[in-house]
């Protein structure tokens, strides 16, 4: 059964510790106040370079946490999800999910998994879009059906 809980302070400043890292790989200025489309478009670009070299798993780790906060931090800011660490399916992560818990999504996992596998489709723009657009598939409340 999904279960959750709120991130400790811990755990919520060594995310946004990574923040700056992120920003930086993606060559942006968190100053200037970019949309959330915007930097996600970046991350996503950013994967893309990557992907026609994948780094090695240490860097794939670092890359995918730094990057995957950043990622999670704008489905929070520009959706209204939130953090959390969730357990569904056998997985316990550090989640984004909406306020009715219909789903979850693992920036950092979907991001390492993007860097290791280059053949997997490169969907990180287009799944926010589809978020944000509501073109998402059916879910019950507090379902979790995990996304990406």
């Amino acid at each position: 059964m999904p279960d959750e809980r709120e991130l400790s302070a811990e755990e919520f400043r060594e995310l946004e510790g990574l923040l700056p890292q992120a920003y930086r790989l993606v060559g942006l200025d968190p100053g200037s106040a970019p949309s959330a489309s915007a930097v996600v478009r970046a991350i996503n670009d950013v994967i893309g370079r990557l992907r026609a070299d994948p780094p090695g798993e240490e860097r794939a780790i670092d890359l995918s946490l730094a990057l995957g906060c950043l990622l999670g931090q704008q489905w929070c800011t520009g959706l209204g999800w939130e953090w959390r660490l969730v357990t569904v399916g056998g997985f316990e992560g550090y989640g984004v999910v909406p306020a009715d818990r219909r789903f979850a999504y693992f920036p950092m996992r979907d991001l390492h998994d993007l860097l290791r596998r280059k053949a997997s489709e490169l969907n990180v723009l287009l799944l926010f879009n589809m978020v944000a657009a509501g073109n998402v598939p059916p879910a019950s409340p507090h379902e979790y059906v995990r996304l990406g």
